[in-house]
């Protein structure tokens, strides 16, 4: 059931007051005030519809348009009442027709006496286009991002053909849907990943995927005697099976992030970012490890400490040249997060600090899938000026990043978040939206 209360509405001037029984959000009866209480009208509704009203007079059922109730019909179906407003709500009298209704405007109830509108939470003056008192929640219900949220007083953000407000809390509602699509995308993320990120799930696509790597289902198919056309199957079917495990996951963060985000919960998006700092390092100091160690003489350990080494200082001073460009882009660049050796404007710089878009680094040394795919549209960008070229690079970064694996961090354990999962959302979305505007420009 509903929450049910009553409302008193009184003109000051003697006359008897009206009271309204509510029920769910909604007015189900009036009563006029006297001796006792006596019943006068009675409404029934459809979902959030005004279907019919009764009173002594008999049943009369609401026809509405994208207004307001429009016309108003017996029980042998005559129009009785014709009511037609301006956008704002304002009366046009000599266009309408029969007896008014009370209910002229959205679900508002309009007083006789003052002319205003009774919007559950404030009054609506249709004659001025705007409430009469402050939205209640306050500034919660502004979003700077949208001016016409600014004005407390506003309907609908200007836009009464398109918007209602039914209870005078119209960018609340807003905020309830976003939540709701928010709560849904949530949903659908936590049952998939409680399915993939099974310890015994994981554990096998774990073994099977290194299984296919170094050969093992091979030699299983030889000794069953499998013709190798077979066993190359089997290889594939499983190597296939093994990506698609990774992209039902990676998908599946994707949507938490965004169903967290839709609800207003930023924290571990803010703390996965502010995480790409430490992970830049820990990123620069293992590829001077790789690089160091790529021609050692494993049998002398004096070597292998002094590549050790000079990899571990060429790495830290290479995360600290990165760290360092992160802080002196453009200003315009300065809050886009960065990730990898690629991921973000003015970012594209190899371990010695070299553009990477003018030199022949190899696409094997980006970090991860995150990272070779932010290098491929940074090429894209660096190649084409256009909008259309550039449009398309922003929609396949999206399409590509949002499946895109990420390597593990050290500073994923210490923050309880993914750095990778956060750079995704922000970058896949961030640009995905780019290239958006940019098809329509």
């Amino acid at each position: 059931m509903g929450q049910d209360w009553l409302t008193v509405y009184g003109n000051g001037l003697g006359a008897p007051a009206t009271y309204y029984c509510w029920e769910g959000g909604q007015v189900i009866a009036d009563y006029r005030a006297g001796s006792n209480l006596v019943w006068e009208k009675s409404y029934v509704y459809l979902g959030g519809r005004l279907l019919a009203t009764a009173d002594i007079s008999g049943t009369k059922y609401h026809h509405p348009d994208r207004l307001g109730t429009r016309l108003i019909t017996d029980t042998s179906g005559n129009v009785t009442t014709e009511q037609v407003n301006l956008p704002y709500g304002t009366a046009l009298t000599m266009e309408s027709s029969g007896a008014i209704s009370n209910r002229r405007f959205t679900s508002y109830d309009r007083s006789t006496e003052t002319k205003l509108d009774y919007a559950v939470n404030r009054f609506y003056n249709a004659a001025q286009g705007r409430f009469t008192q402050a939205d209640p929640i306050g500034m919660k219900a502004s979003n700077l991002q949208d001016p016409q949220s600014l004005n407390l007083y506003g309907y609908v953000g200007n836009d009464p053909i398109n918007l209602t407000d039914p209870d005078g809390l119209f960018w609340k509602a807003i905020g309830r849907f976003f939540k709701s699509i928010g709560k849904f995308f949530s949903a659908i993320a936590k049952a998939v990943l409680r399915v993939l990120n099974n310890k015994w799930v994981s554990l096998g696509v774990t073994i099977l995927g290194a299984l296919a790597g170094i050969g093992f289902l091979g030699k299983v198919a030889q000794h069953l005697k499998l013709t190798k056309l077979l066993s190359k199957a089997a290889s594939k079917a499983i190597s296939t099976a093994v990506a698609y495990y990774q992209k039902a996951r990676n998908l599946a963060s994707y949507l938490a992030m965004a169903g967290e985000a839709l609800q207003g919960q930023f924290k571990e998006i803010g703390l996965g970012l502010a995480g790409a700092i430490p992970a830049i390092i820990q990123e620069s100091i293992e590829y001077g490890l790789m690089e160091s160690f790529k021609n050692v003489n494993w049998k002398n350990p004096l070597d292998v400490l002094k590549a050790g080494w000079s990899g571990f200082k060429n790495g830290l001073r290479d995360g600290w040249k990165r760290i360092k460009i992160i802080f002196t882009r453009p200003l315009k660049d300065l809050f886009v997060p960065v990730y990898g050796f690629f991921c973000g404007p003015g970012y594209g710089y190899d371990s010695s600090g070299h553009d990477t878009l003018n030199s022949a680094l190899p696409a094997g040394a980006a970090r991860d899938g995150q990272d070779s795919v932010c290098r491929r549209h940074d090429e894209t960008y660096f190649s084409f000026k256009d909008n259309k070229s550039r449009s398309s690079a922003d929609l396949r970064f999206f399409r590509e990043a949002i499946f895109a694996g990420t390597n593990d961090h050290l500073i994923n354990g210490l923050l309880g978040v993914n750095v990778g999962n956060s750079y995704r959302f922000v970058s896949a979305t961030g640009i995905g939206l780019l290239g958006v505007v940019r098809r329509f420009r």
